[in-house]
């Protein structure tokens, strides 16, 4: 008999990954609230819930949110579906969670469970609203707003909207903030580029806006349409943040603090940090936040462990800045910049444990 080769631990833990604390991670700072909506401590949540299910440590509504605990929540579920434990507010966001939602739709479709802005406003959970439309499209349960703003409901929306285009059910305001149903957006900018209907700030946030974005900007680089500031914070329209910032660096239109908070203009940080690593217009909480920008974040912390600029917060609960803390950590177990509360919610704290899979032998 024999072991198995650290190659083939390292591919069945792959497929059924078990997780441990990083060696350097204290336990005896271990924050429970924090570990239950971690996604990678869902082997410590197995095991304390399986020893105990009321088990104290357990902090309910913040595991009913954590999309890794889904089989959890079911087994609480299928033992009491009217546990107190289980917080259904928060279970209507959690995307592991869906068939529970459908289940309860399906048992009862008036459940007082059943949190009907959420479920229309979450693409994830369409095929109860088409059931609840075909049951009865006046129904009191669907939620006009939610659902214009659905990027899973294009095919309701259209539908009302061929119906009757001024009916009450049809919200401009989420409409120009959807993705699916931009075809109807397009449709009444070309009608009339001035219509009242549509909502500015949702058409530059809305990813697939870009060609009305362009052709507004191509006719009035000044228009007072275009917002700027959702723009600077939209991945889709990087391009146009980019030839602005090119164009002028300084350029009043530039929002940096949504350029800052943008995962893909990390370019554009690069270039304004090397020009002037003290910027003033860097926003260093966007920054530290983000996993795109931990190159900047090393930088600063390489140059200034001490810098006013870090955002400990944000650098804690980055999982891309793990190394950072764990340095901060090394130098001062006692540092006043660690948030452990943050830390514990960094699923970078965990890494895959192939320790019991060396042991078994074939």
């Amino acid at each position: 008999m024999t072991c198995f080769p650290i190659e083939i631990c390292n591919l069945i833990n792959t497929y059924n990954p078990i997780y441990k604390l990083l060696d350097w991670v204290p336990v005896d700072k271990l924050m429970w609230k924090s570990i239950s909506c971690n996604l990678a401590a869902i082997n410590m949540l197995e095991t304390e819930y399986i020893h105990n299910p009321n088990s104290k440590k357990l902090h309910w509504n913040f595991m009913c949110g954590n999309p890794a605990a889904g089989d959890i929540i079911a087994t609480e579920y299928k033992r009491d579906p009217d546990s107190s434990n289980l917080y259904w507010v928060v279970m209507h966001d959690n995307k592991s969670l869906i068939n529970i939602i459908e289940a309860e739709y399906k048992n009862n479709p008036d459940s007082s469970n059943l949190q009907w802005y959420y479920i229309c406003g979450d693409p994830l959970t369409i095929n109860i609203v088409q059931a609840e439309y075909k049951r009865d499209p006046n129904s009191r349960n669907l939620h006009w707003y939610y659902i214009c703003g659905n990027p899973a409901a294009g095919d309701i929306i259209e539908t009302e909207y061929k119906r009757d285009p001024n009916n009450d059910k049809i919200h401009w305001r989420s409409i120009c903030w959807n993705p699916a149903v931009i075809n109807i957006i397009q449709a009444e900018y070309k009608h009339n580029p001035n219509s009242a209907k549509l909502n500015w700030e949702g058409i530059c946030c809305n990813p697939a806006a870009k060609d009305i974005i362009q052709a507004e900007y191509k006719n009035n680089p000044d228009s007072d349409k275009l917002i700027w500031r959702n723009i600077c914070w939209n991945p889709a329209f990087i391009d146009i943040v980019q030839a602005a910032y090119k164009r002028n660096p300084n350029s009043d239109k530039l929002d940096w603090y949504n350029i800052s908070h943008n995962s893909a203009a990390s370019d554009i940080i690069q270039a304004e940090y090397k020009h002037n690593p003290n910027s003033a217009k860097l926003n260093w909480n966007g920054i530290c936040c983000s996993p795109a920008k931990i190159n900047i974040i090393q930088a600063e912390y390489k140059s200034n462990p001490d810098s006013y600029k870090l955002d400990w917060k944000c650098i804690c609960r980055n999982p891309a800045a793990i190394d950072i803390v764990q340095a901060e950590y090394t130098h001062n177990p006692n540092s006043d910049k660690l948030d452990w509360d943050f830390i514990f919610r960094n699923p970078s704290i965990f890494t895959k444990n192939i320790d019991h899979l060396l042991n078994l032998s074939w």
